[in-house]
Formats: C-alpha cells, sequence, structure tokens
C-alpha cells in the first residue's frame, strides 16, 4: 500500500528525498476541546517511542494559545461547498437524503460570498501558523479519535482530532497501530502542506511495526 500511495509522477519513490534523521515528530496529546481517553494517550506515547527507537527526534508539543477552535469555521466553509457541489442533488432527489445532508446543504446556500471567502482566509492563516510550528521536516503525531471506536449504535466516534488538519488542507495519514480493549485503534500524523511523501515515509516506520 505504501509503496503504491508514494509512487510520485515522475516515478522517483520518497525514499530518495527524506532520511530519519532528518525528521522531526511533534507529540501532542491535546487537539480540540475534547479531553483524549487513556487508550488514545497510550497509542501516542508507544508511537512516538517507535520513532525515538527509529532515530527521529520526538518533541512534546502543545498546540499554541491562538489556535483557534474550528468547529464553526470548518462547518461554514463544509456546508458551503456542499449546497455548490450537490444544491442540484438536493433540488432533485432531496427526499433520498437524511435530514442531516439536506440541512447542511440549506444552510450553505445562505451563506455570503464574502463571509465564505472571510473563512476561507482564516483557514490559510491557521494553517500557516501550524505550519510555522513544524517547520521543514517536521510533522504533528496525534491521537485519530479520542477513544477506542463506540459500538454501531452509537455512530462513529468524535471527529474531533481530525478537524483541525482537515481545515488547514494539511495532509494527514491515519495509521493502525495496535489494538484497545480488544479493537483496533491508531495515530494520526500531520505535515505541511505540499508534504505528502513525508507524512507517508513516516507513517511506513509505523506499518513495519508488527507488534
Amino acid at each position: 500500500m505504501f509503496d503504491i500511495l508514494r509512487q510520485n509522477q515522475d516515478g522517483c519513490n520518497a525514499d530518495e528525498r527524506e532520511t530519519p534523521g532528518h525528521i522531526r515528530v511533534h507529540v501532542l496529546t491535546e487537539v480540540g476541546a475534547e479531553p483524549l481517553g487513556p487508550a488514545a494517550i497510550s497509542v501516542i506515547k508507544r508511537a512516538a517511542s517507535r520513532f525515538k527507537a527509529c532515530g527521529i527526534e520526538v518533541i512534546p508539543k502543545r498546540l499554541p494559545g491562538d489556535v483557534p477552535a474550528v468547529d464553526d469555521l470548518l462547518k461554514l466553509i463544509l456546508c458551503h461547498d456542499m449546497a455548490r457541489h450537490h444544491g442540484g442533488d438536493r433540488d432533485r432527489e432531496g427526499d433520498r437524503m437524511s435530514r442531516r445532508v439536506r440541512s447542511m446543504i440549506d444552510r450553505g446556500r445562505k451563506i455570503t460570498p464574502l463571509e465564505y471567502e472571510d473563512a476561507c482566509a482564516r483557514a490559510l492563516e491557521i494553517a500557516s501558523h501550524l505550519e510555522d510550528v513544524i517547520q521543514p521536516g517536521g510533522l504533528f503525531l496525534a491521537a485519530a479519535t479520542i477513544d477506542v471506536a463506540p459500538p454501531a449504535t452509537q455512530g462513529t466516534g468524535s471527529r474531533a482530532p481530525q478537524r483541525l488538519w482537515t481545515l488547514a488542507g494539511m495532509p494527514a495519514i491515519t495509521v493502525p497501530y495496535g489494538k484497545a480493549e480488544g479493537l483496533p485503534i491508531g495515530v494520526q500524523l500531520i505535515a505541511r502542506r505540499g508534504n505528502d511523501d513525508l507524512v507517508l515515509s513516516t507513517a511506513q516506520l509505523l506499518g513495519q511495526d508488527r507488534r
């Protein structure tokens, strides 16, 4: 899987550009307002130990206090884009959509161009701020979810640890890394925009660990 994802258009493999000694992993145990459960914190620490064993610099990190809450900003952009791309589907086949999807499209239709442009500009500012934190060659290591997956009847669980990177448009990958309470659990790796190869080459170090 990694070999397929990492194959560049010019046939150059990421291994030829990045080596573990040039990578820094910034470890986050807090992202967003929802606290992480013990299983999520444990898997982050285990992944950090794996990177240390590979000779990668591991740095405990807290996001700066001026990184804002992103839920409302992300939802504004998402609703606008859903209305833009699926408004016609709503008009033609709205009765086949869930109530939630219909309501998001309807909300998106009320968002003005100025509101949307302002939200996108703020998202770019947040991305630049986060990239200043990790600098070239750096990644964030964070939880993929706040805890192990809930029962199917309770939904898919919180998306809180994923929203910031989605808003910022930063490349991110979730890597399964063992089990907790008999259920699979993983971590996220996130890099600066355009550094997809760095994310994938670093993730492969976890994928090779069969513990």
